[in-house]
């Protein structure tokens, strides 16, 4: 969310949690989590920060994995939401809530093992500040997982769901968008952009993901057939880890570890 947008409203939260429901947003959100998983060395008890963590998608899954995981987010009412799924649960004593944005939180440098930064970091105004600040809070050894729309992503979007041509040679150059949820707006980043960001930042780059490469431009009669769900997920896996498909997809999704100081 831009760091200038107002708090989320508890329709907002219910709104949110709506999107994440639907087919696009299971994916998006099912896809970087097994993406992270690949990774994550599940015999370790990790310490786990979502930042902008929103109503606790992904950090409800990493409190099934991790013995600690804090949220960040600037909206009491979205972590409301987390905290109520979470009592649901039964994972409410794992989880610790804090108030407030990336770049003016008060953790503590190199608390955690590991973070999560989903679909935040484009919509905050000084992005390459944000990220230095998550790798600052991240501890030598610990794993990184951040994930930001696509800027090429934009202009397949433009060809294959409107056809209009004259937005897709606008969509070439773009570097902002605008999104339908909230009307929020945010700035477009590459693969290439995150990773030499990272790289500055002390973090190996361990590998990039396409995430929902195709499955926004299936037709809805396919989605709507039993065992669409499970196809289309087997398939974007295998799509989103390879190149040229990864670089074309709505959403990248870097993975990396911090390096260890000498």
């Amino acid at each position: 969310m831009n760091e200038s947008a107002p708090l989320a409203s508890p329709s907002e939260g219910e709104a949110y949690d709506q999107y994440l429901a639907s087919f696009e947003g299971r994916l998006r959100v099912d896809l970087a989590w097994l993406n992270l998983l690949d990774h994550l060395d599940q015999s370790t008890s990790l310490v786990a920060l979502d930042a902008g963590a929103g109503t606790g998608a992904m950090a409800l899954r990493l409190a099934e994995q991790a013995e600690e995981v804090h949220l960040l987010d600037p909206s009491e009412a979205m972590l409301q939401r987390a905290r109520a799924q979470a009592k649901q649960r039964q994972l409410l004593d794992r989880l610790r809530f804090h108030v407030g944005r990336i770049e003016q939180n008060e953790l503590a440098p190199e608390s955690f093992d590991l973070i999560v930064c989903h679909h935040v970091i484009e919509y905050l105004d000084h992005q390459r500040e944000a990220v230095r600040q998550i790798c600052a809070l991240l501890r030598p050894g610990g794993l990184i997982s951040l994930l930001v729309r696509n800027r090429y992503g934009e202009t397949m979007r433009a060809a294959l769901g409107s056809g209009d041509l004259d937005q897709v040679r606008k969509r070439l150059e773009a570097s902002s968008f605008s999104e339908n949820l909230f009307g929020l707006s945010g700035r477009l980043l590459t693969g290439a952009q995150l990773e030499a960001w990272l790289k500055k930042f002390g973090i190996r780059i361990i590998k990039r993901y396409g995430v929902r490469v195709v499955a926004d431009y299936l037709p809805d009669a396919l989605k709507s057939e039993d065992d669409a769900y499970s196809r289309i997920l087997e398939l974007e896996r295998a799509l989103g880890g390879r190149q040229p498909y990864r670089d074309v997809a709505r959403y990248v999704q870097i993975i990396g570890a911090k390096k260890e100081t000498a």
